[in-house]
């Protein structure tokens, strides 16, 4: 999960590689984030809950740029779910 700077958007998306996805996001990406934490788990359950996060909470609506989709508007309630999953 990553965070922008501004504190409006997060970011929930699925990598094998996430310190290799990390850098590409950083030159993609039209603005800063942080990293709030990586789960590790299993391929299928993983796209599971990454699903269910984009299903349950709001899209940032972001167009124009390598994983834009994948961002949602920030919630107290996504974070403390994921960080609930060991991350």
């Amino acid at each position: 999960m990553l965070k922008s700077n501004c504190g409006k958007h997060l970011k929930v998306g699925i990598s094998n590689y996430p310190e290799k996805r990390i850098r590409q996001l950083e030159k993609a990406t039209p603005f800063c984030f942080n990293v709030i934490g990586i789960a590790k788990m299993d391929g299928e359950l993983c796209r599971s809950i990454e699903s269910r996060f984009h299903k349950d909470y709001n899209s940032s609506l972001l167009s124009g740029f390598d994983g834009c989709t994948e961002w949602i508007l920030f919630c107290n309630d996504a974070v403390n779910e994921f960080k609930k999953l060991g991350a």
